[in-house]
């Protein structure tokens, strides 16, 4: 961690075990591993085939369980001795596509029964750490989980944050909870939505360079084969053209990329204006007074809009560079499975607040 006057000190060099459930594509491993911190993965829990394939092809060395979490045991998860569990559960109950259905929602299942398991464990954790979507922090299940938390002895703190409060170039607000248990008390607070005493904690191996800058640090160099097979579809174009957030590589901001981006075309994260040597407000000039006309989205064309490849969606959620995907995941699969992880950065700084004493 960066050595600023911290009001609290970093874990001793005693190593301390962490349980990964919906571990997804290892952005929690990643994240756990930038801290620097003495964490070692004891295992990674998750039932998607596909995110299990991924997260074996980068950490082939971790213990992977493809398992349902409602199959799991208090006698199972004790006897890890882990000192810290990490969680996202499913995000969908909480969210306006999925319905709201909070705690009537199936998919809610899994967690609930995991609550179930850390009151009836002998040895649980010292830290947890969650992350969901915004709009949790006001749920039914929130509440069942924080009355958990509390009957258990855990202390806690929640954040509304996004890592471009940091810096970084995309938005991707998300809810977060950290609790320690007692002793390790954490100060009572509302929900915080600042980052201020957050910076304190970043890990040293985020340099600062890397959080003020804008998009072109993050793109790939592309050939033009490589750029042809990103581009925005005419079909899209001719449909959505007025709804999409255009970007450009000098851009210090872009939308979030959710698990439906490359398959929807609005809402669903950011495309790039690839050539910049077109002007873009006057390609949708032309665009507006021709659109009628069979050569319509000819000037939008030229633009060259395209999608972020997944290579580059990974980097803006602070994935590494050496983070890879097996050939055989689509792009499609890849984009749904970024949209369903974490951004690294922020859960990183995160833990390094929350492990601190």
């Amino acid at each position: 961690m960066q050595s600023k006057t911290d009001p609290e000190e970093p874990l001793p060099s005693k190593s301390l075990g962490v349980v990964e459930f919906y571990s997804g594509i290892g952005g929690w491993h990643y994240a756990i591993r930038e801290t620097g911190l003495n964490l070692k993965i004891l295992a990674a829990v998750d039932i998607n085939t596909t995110a299990n394939q991924v997260y074996k092809h980068n950490f082939p060395n971790t213990k992977v369980l493809q398992r349902n979490i409602l199959g799991l045991s208090a006698q199972e998860l004790d006897s890890f001795l882990a000192n810290l569990f990490t969680l996202s559960p499913p995000c969908q109950p909480f969210t306006r596509q999925g319905k709201n259905e909070d705690d009537i929602d199936y998919r809610t299942d899994s967690f609930f029964h995991l609550m179930g398991i850390l009151s009836a464990m002998q040895k649980p954790p010292q830290y947890i750490m969650m992350e969901n979507v915004k709009g949790f922090e006001l749920s039914r299940t929130r509440g069942h989980f924080v009355h958990v938390l509390k009957e258990l002895g855990y202390t806690f703190q929640e954040y509304l944050i996004s890592p471009k409060q940091f810096g970084i170039p995309n938005s991707r607000l998300r809810y977060y909870l950290l609790a320690r248990l007692s002793p390790r008390n954490f100060k009572a607070a509302p929900l915080q939505d600042t980052v201020e005493h957050l910076k304190y904690y970043i890990p040293t191996s985020f340099h600062d360079i890397h959080l003020k800058c804008d998009i072109s640090s993050y793109l790939d160099d592309l050939s033009e084969i490589d750029v042809q097979q990103f581009l925005v579809p005419d079909r899209i174009l001719e449909k959505y053209a007025q709804g999409l957030d255009i970007v450009s590589a000098k851009s210090h901001s872009s939308c979030c990329f959710t698990r439906g981006y490359y398959h929807y075309a609005v809402g669903t994260g950011s495309v790039l204006h690839h050539d910049c040597s077109v002007d873009l407000a006057l390609a949708y000039q032309c665009y507006a007074e021709q659109k009628n006309n069979c050569d319509g989205i000819k000037s939008l064309k030229e633009l060259k809009l395209r999608y972020f490849t997944p290579q580059e969606v990974a980097k803006l959620m602070s994935f590494p560079a050496s983070h890879t995907f097996p050939t055989s995941v689509s792009n499609k699969q890849c984009y749904k499975l970024l949209g369903n992880s974490v951004n690294v950065f922020v859960v990183a700084t995160l833990l390094c607040y929350l492990c601190s004493q």
